[in-house]
């Protein structure tokens, strides 16, 4: 397993030219692989480690290094960047956006920065800030029936809260 570097934490810098995306996977596949067998050693099983640590590859190199642009280092990951990204980039681009994955999502998330904590690489302030935020399901539940039930100006009012595309 490659060890995981100060540079595994963050987004490169894009260069059109380049393949940016196998260079930024090259840079931060270290943190995926590690988590994998941190879950694994836990005793979770295979099937569900592989799960939790493509759930955390989504929300890092899918969600943080492309659209969130508040941060290039995911180490300083908050409330508000989980909420964007399950509260607003999740429900509008999953072709079907369901509370029970959105809950897995949560959960891959804590464990995912319990794992850095546990490596040194988070103090327990941060980590306890996002477990607060990956707890409060009810909240990201809420979210996804308000974007359902949205009509007209509220919709415009729904996209603009934790709009992503406002980062």
């Amino acid at each position: 397993m490659t060890e995981i570097s100060d540079a595994s934490f963050k987004r490169i810098q894009v260069d059109f030219g380049d393949d940016w995306r196998k260079k930024q996977w090259e840079q931060s596949r270290a943190l995926f692989e590690g988590y994998f067998e941190y879950l694994k050693e836990k005793g979770v099983k295979e099937t569900t480690a592989a799960q939790k640590a493509n759930m955390a590859a989504i929300f890092i190199m899918d969600f943080l290094f492309i659209y969130y642009d508040a941060i290039d280092n995911i180490l300083y990951v908050d409330d508000y960047a989980i909420k964007t990204f399950l509260g607003n980039w999740y429900i509008r681009k999953s072709m079907t956006p369901r509370v029970a994955e959105i809950n897995r999502f949560l959960t891959a998330i804590a464990d995912f920065y319990t794992f850095l904590y546990k490596k040194g690489f988070i103090d327990k302030y941060n980590l306890k800030n996002i477990k607060e935020t990956c707890k409060d399901k009810e909240w990201f539940a809420q979210r996804l029936k308000s974007y359902f039930e949205a009509h007209e100006d509220e919709f415009e009012d729904w996209i603009m809260e934790y709009d992503y595309r406002m980062m």
